[in-house]
């Protein structure tokens, strides 16, 4: 990503998500360690956070999230068209 996308992302994520680099957010503040639960608040900024990246049409990305035992991730990666991908040629 450029700098400025990831200045911008930076911004809409939330302080308590640690960047774990390749577009990975990662946090665990609100999660259950010992019952590997993920948190309720957690995933709602993961929820909130997602839906506002995706609803802005100037950043080129698309955010999802999900939740592996306490850990609650968001992902960012970047929107490709969907003629970019490379055809063979007969």
């Amino acid at each position: 990503m450029t700098t400025e996308l990831d200045r911008l992302i930076r911004r809409a994520i939330p302080s308590t998500f640690q960047d774990e680099g390749d577009g990975n957010y990662a946090t665990r503040d609100e999660g259950d360690v010992g019952e590997e639960t993920p948190g309720q608040y957690d995933m709602e900024l993961a929820r909130e956070t997602c839906k506002l990246i995706n609803a802005d049409p100037s950043l080129p990305v698309r955010a999802t999230w999900e939740t592996i035992d306490e850990w609650t991730t968001i992902y960012i990666r970047r929107d490709e068209p969907a003629d970019s991908h490379h055809r063979k040629e007969n």
